[in-house]
């Protein structure tokens, strides 16, 4: 009778009650730490983006509330540093969040002399990637990890830990219309200066033979290589990659050409690529 008595009273809706509500703040301390801890244990400081997050994908084509001031939040001056190679200065565009981390789309061609091997080789040693983001006025960088590099589509991405402040600008629908005359704005960081945005005009749709393109102008400035282009929403539709001057024209590389590496990479069922 004793030992009966002595179960009753552990089992009792209030002891039940203090033990529920103890089970809780627990998960929540973990569910807090735990991408703090993954982006500490990581010697880049970027973590291993998208590895550990069992989540469904995002719809793309993004919200029809954007405007200037959000693309800026999501666009970024890239920097990378390496020993023998110099300094280069390239942008980029935050094109999904999550779970304290963030996806930066840009071009590839920049990495070309800093990696070891291959269009998805890894950083030559000692080679470091900065990420500026362009909706602060401090000069605060935070580090970067290469995820993928394809020289022949010219298509890179970067992930980071989130900074404060930052949102996404995702992709546009795939059944995005390109029309020769259509306005949209860009957003790059020229020759490495602090990010601008302008309304540019497509003015040729696949011209050149090859990877799929599309042309704009005014062309953008150096520096400017793998900054977005939006549409009226705020949702990438390209990717700043070349520009030719005589014409005053940039090329960029397309929606096709963005999922395309999305996919070679494992990411598209991440951000609801199809």
């Amino acid at each position: 009778m004793k030992k009966r008595e002595s179960k009753g009273k552990f089992l009792n809706p209030k002891n039940l009650l203090i033990g529920f509500v103890v089970i809780i703040i627990f998960l929540l301390i973990l569910n807090y730490f735990y991408p703090l801890l993954n982006i500490i244990n990581q010697n880049d400081g970027a973590g291993e983006l998208y590895q550990l997050f069992p989540v469904e994908p995002i719809p793309l084509g993004g919200s029809p509330e954007y405007n200037d001031k959000d693309i800026l939040k999501c666009s970024v001056k890239i920097i990378i540093e390496c020993p023998n190679d110099g300094v280069s200065k390239i942008s980029g565009t935050i094109i999904d969040t999550r779970d304290g981390f963030g996806l930066i789309s840009t071009v590839g061609h920049a990495f070309r002399d800093h990696i070891d091997t291959g269009n998805s080789g890894e950083l030559k040693d000692g080679c470091k990637i900065k990420i500026d983001p362009q909706w602060d006025n401090n000069e605060n960088t935070i580090p970067g990890k290469l995820r993928h590099c394809n020289l022949n589509d010219d298509v890179g991405f970067v992930s980071i830990p989130l900074p404060p402040g930052a949102q996404k600008c995702p992709l546009a629908s795939k059944d995005f219309e390109y029309k020769v005359g259509m306005k949209l704005i860009k957003a790059g960081c020229p020759e490495g200066h602090a990010c601008t945005i302008r309304t540019v005009s497509i003015t040729h749709i696949n011209r050149y033979l090859g990877q799929p393109n599309i042309e704009i102008s005014p062309a953008q400035k150096e520096g400017e290589s793998g900054g977005g282009v939006f549409d009226e929403n705020g949702n990438l539709v390209c990717i700043m990659y070349a520009s030719d001057y005589e014409d005053n024209e940039g090329l960029c590389t397309p929606l096709s050409g963005i999922m395309d590496n999305l996919k070679a990479c494992g990411l598209d069922k991440i951000i609801g690529v199809k």
